[in-house]
C-alpha cells in the first residue's frame, strides 16, 4: 500500500533522481530492467512513483480488489504496468486476518476448555454471547492434486470403504456414483506423495478417523493394511 501513487514522465526528471532510480531499478527489480528502459525497441518514459510503501495488514490478492475508478475487478499485472487505485471488496473489508488452519486449532481448542467448564458456566456465557458469528477474512493453503490418482484410487475401491470394507454410505447427487473420500495415509502437508500408493477411498466416517481418531497413526503407518489388505 502507498500513500501516494501516480506517474511521471522520466524526461523531465532531473539527471541525479534519474541516475538514482536507474540505480535502485537495477539493484531491487534486476528482471525489471528490460521494462523499466525499453521495451520492443522503444524507450519507455512513463514512471511509477510510490511514496511511504507500507505492507498491507491485510494481505489480499489481486483477485479481491477492485478499481476505484468503475467499481471492476482488478486483473493482475501485465508487463506493461496496469497499475490503479484500488479498494478492497466490501465482503473482505475486515480487520482480522487469520491463517484458516490455526483458526481451526484455536477453535479446537476453546471447545476443549469449554466441556471442562460447569453447565453454570457454559449456560452464562450462552445468555451472553453474540446470536451471530464474528466475520473473519482467512488464509488457506492447498495442494493441486492430480485428479488421475483420485480416479484411480475411486476406481480400485468399486464402491468401498478401503478401511472397514463397507459400502459407501450413500450416492452422489451429481452423478449417482458412491460416496467415498480419497485420503492420503502419509498427508501431503507431511512430505506424502500424490500417488495411488499412497491413497486410499475411505467413507467419511473412515476419513475423520484416519485425521482425528485414536487409531490415525496406526492407520497412517500401516497404510490401512496396506490398502486392500
Amino acid at each position: 500500500m502507498a500513500d501516494i501513487v501516480g506517474w511521471e514522465d522520466k524526461n523531465g526528471l532531473s539527471k541525479e533522481r534519474l541516475t538514482f532510480l536507474n540505480s535502485q531499478i537495477k539493484k531491487n527489480q534486476p528482471n525489471e530492467d528490460e521494462i523499466y528502459f525499453q521495451v520492443n525497441g522503444k524507450t519507455c518514459v512513463n514512471l511509477i512513483s510510490i511514496v511511504n510503501l507500507k505492507k498491507l495488514t491485510n494481505q489480499l490478492s489481486v483477485g479481491n480488489l477492485i478499481k476505484a475508478s468503475d467499481k471492476k475487478p482488478l486483473k493482475n499485472r501485465t508487463r506493461s504496468g496496469g497499475w490503479s487505485y484500488v479498494h478492497a471488496l466490501p465482503l473482505l473489508s475486515i480487520e482480522k486476518t487469520i491463517v484458516k488452519d490455526q483458526l481451526y486449532d484455536e477453535f479446537e481448542k476453546s471447545v476443549s476448555q469449554s466441556l471442562k467448564d460447569d453447565d453454570e458456566s457454559i449456560n452464562d456465557r450462552l445468555a451472553n454471547a453474540p446470536k451471530f458469528p464474528e466475520k473473519v477474512q482467512t488464509i488457506s493453503y492447498d495442494y493441486r492434486r492430480n485428479e488421475d490418482v483420485v480416479a484411480a484410487v475411486l476406481k480400485r475401491a468399486n464402491g468401498k470403504c478401503e478401511l472397514c470394507k463397507l459400502e459407501a454410505p450413500f450416492l452422489k447427487a451429481s452423478n449417482s456414483s458412491p460416496y467415498l473420500e480419497v485420503h492420503h495415509w502419509i498427508l501431503l502437508s507431511e512430505g506424502g506423495e500424490d500417488t495411488v500408493d499412497n491413497a486410499g477411498a475411505l467413507c467419511p466416517n473412515c476419513h475423520k478417523e484416519a485425521h482425528f481418531g485414536q487409531n490415525q497413526e496406526y492407520i497412517k503407518s500401516n497404510k490401512a493394511i496396506k490398502t486392500i489388505g
